[in-house]
């Protein structure tokens, strides 16, 4: 081949690939990205979204719907919220609880992926929520409402200061008998001991005027490890409820400990429930001399107030709904419900009078105040990872009625519902395993 040929040959690949490229690029196709990984970071899953960008505001705060995608198994959704008066909001307060504040007219399966941007303000954030779902209530449109927002306090307090000031060497004793007990799932009860404070030391742990009833009743040193007990005598502060944010956390300064952390332990109990901690113990297996390199501090996030207002959109599902290509290739992603083979079980409260103590599956509640009225409740088990076909029920109410028995899990039935009876009709339980309906039609239909 002549050399003014192999130029002309790769002047016209070159040529070709600039204009492949051109089209490429400026094409509006919902399905680029779409065969990445299902783990895409905040920026890849925004790319498949159809912008809505429609907002609302009550209180002070602002809700917007950046964009959604429907199909017919999945819905996805990115959504703003603002503080527009500052002081109100956290971020990862926020992304930790959003599943509890906002409400769609449609029922999920599973929210299987919240990914998250959060700007330098802590007042402002973003997350795209990600649901499989199996009916929606409105075949016409999405709708996306804020149930509450909770404004929260925080406070820190240097560990230390206090060591150094209060600190002793304790006797242990067990965990007080108490109406919730919560710890570590890799210990066990007998293996606990937490500080033998009494008297209590009961000073008072921070200057903060929200926080004037949170004391500090002990702290110290118990078979090797530091202990900081807190007792909280404030009957309406709440815990904030949050998986990151916890009523109270112990932590070292990150930034500047770089071996390996410690071990922690957190003992949790009182007459009330989480929300309403009585007394909180954290265990750190350390020496005294690393004390001074962790630099514990320990936090305090607390609600100050829950917001209600009126928020919220609605969206006409065909302006979200996905392009064919798009919609087949997300849908071919493995249902995680299918995957665990998850069955849903709903308890209602027929007795007429309070339930006290219910239990599904070994795990017993005590609502606060009784479970009163009609109720609900909606647990769902996997079936995948339960290596039995039955699984305990119990209820106890407040005349002292109690009733257990066992339920089906198979995966065969896909939902169970069980209705308490009263006392005075022979008590018990009634079962039923309603079916889907044939009816539902997916958004994305």
């Amino acid at each position: 081949m002549k050399k003014w040929m192999i130029v002309l040959l790769a002047v016209l690949l070159i040529v070709s690939a600039c204009v492949g490229y051109i089209i490429w690029k400026n094409t509006v196709n919902q399905s680029a990205a779409v065969k990445e990984s299902e783990r895409e970071t905040f920026e890849e899953a925004e790319k498949k979204l159809i912008p809505v960008n429609m907002s609302c505001e009550d209180k002070g705060i602002r809700m917007t719907v950046i964009g959604a995608l429907a199909t017919e198994k999945q819905l996805w959704i990115e959504l703003e919220l603002q503080d527009l008066e500052g002081g109100r909001i956290d971020r990862n307060y926020v992304y930790d609880n959003s599943d509890d504040w906002f409400a769609y007219n449609i029922g999920i399966k599973e929210d299987r992926k919240t990914t998250k941007f959060s700007y330098p303000e802590t007042g402002h954030c973003r997350l795209i929520k990600k649901f499989w779902y199996y009916q929606i209530e409105d075949k016409d449109n999405l709708s996306v409402r804020l149930k509450c927002v909770h404004s929260i306090g925080q406070t820190n307090i240097p560990v230390l200061p206090l060591l150094e000031q209060y600190g002793k060497t304790y006797e242990g004793m067990p965990i007080p008998k108490s109406k919730y007990v919560s710890y570590s799932s890799h210990i066990s009860s007998d293996e606990i001991k937490v500080l033998n404070s009494n008297p209590w030391l009961e000073q008072p742990i921070s200057d903060d005027p929200e926080v004037k009833n949170l004391f500090l009743s002990g702290i110290g040193w118990l078979d090797g490890q530091l202990h900081i007990q807190i007792h909280n005598t404030d009957k309406n502060l709440k815990d904030s409820g949050s998986a990151f944010n916890a009523a109270f956390r112990c932590h070292p300064d990150y930034s500047k400990y770089h071996a390996s952390i410690p071990e922690k332990d957190t003992v949790i109990w009182g007459e009330t429930d989480y929300r309403h901690i009585d007394w909180a113990e954290f265990i750190i297996s350390c020496q005294p001399e690393e004390l001074e390199e962790l630099n514990y501090s320990l936090d305090l996030t607390y609600i100050r107030e829950i917001l209600e207002g009126d928020w919220e959109i609605n969206i006409p599902f065909d302006r979200i709904r996905a392009s064919a290509d798009v919609a087949s290739e997300i849908d071919a992603r493995p249902d995680p419900i299918e995957e665990a083979k998850i069955v849903h079980f709903d308890v209602y409260n027929g007795t007429g009078e309070a339930v006290i103590e219910y239990g599904l599956n070994g795990f017993i509640s005590k609502p606060e105040g009784g479970w009163k009225g009609e109720g609900l409740t909606s647990q769902g088990i996997s079936t995948t990872y339960e290596n039995r076909d039955s699984i305990p029920f119990y209820y106890k109410t407040e005349s002292g009625y109690e009733y257990e028995t066992t339920l089906p899990l198979d995966e065969n039935i896909p939902r169970t519902v069980i209705t308490m009876l009263p006392k005075a009709g022979g008590g018990g339980i009634n079962v039923a395993y309603p079916k889907p309906d044939p009816t539902d039609t997916p958004a994305g239909s």
